[in-house]
């Protein structure tokens, strides 16, 4: 089965087609459990139809991946991927004290240069903290 093309992703989840992505993910998912690419679509598919516990869990999955990953992080060392992702997710499942926590750890990490990418590329995506507040 071939790899889900992110053209089609986006396409799908610019057309609100949620289920349909998920439903391809999981399918490449039974062929390999360990498909990074299929757990990080269906995870945003389910932030963005508003699952955030089953996005949560997934993007929490994809940070145990990356801290794992040798290899990225010698190419992106202190790199926080999914880290805001899991920190909004946390915010908008109303988990604030965690959310807040996780933000300021991210914000101390940059100002102390252990994080040396403040976001991933192709900007930042989750501004929707700013405009849930309370």
């Amino acid at each position: 089965m071939a790899q889900i093309s992110s053209l089609r992703a986006q396409d799908l989840l610019r057309s609100g087609k949620y289920d349909v992505l998920i439903a391809e993910c999981r399918q490449r998912l039974l062929a390999n459990p360990e498909d990074r690419v299929a757990i990080a679509w269906m995870a945003t598919a389910d932030r963005d139809k508003g699952d955030y516990g089953e996005a949560l869990r997934l993007f929490e999955r994809l940070a145990v991946y990356h801290r794992e990953d040798k290899v990225a992080n010698r190419a992106a060392p202190g790199n926080p991927v999914y880290r805001i992702d899991i920190a909004c997710l946390h915010w908008l499942l109303r988990d604030y004290s965690t959310a807040i926590a996780q933000m300021h750890g991210l914000a101390a990490g940059i100002l102390d240069r252990s994080i040396k990418y403040a976001d991933a590329a192709g900007g930042m995506k989750q501004a929707c903290c700013s405009i849930t507040w309370p």
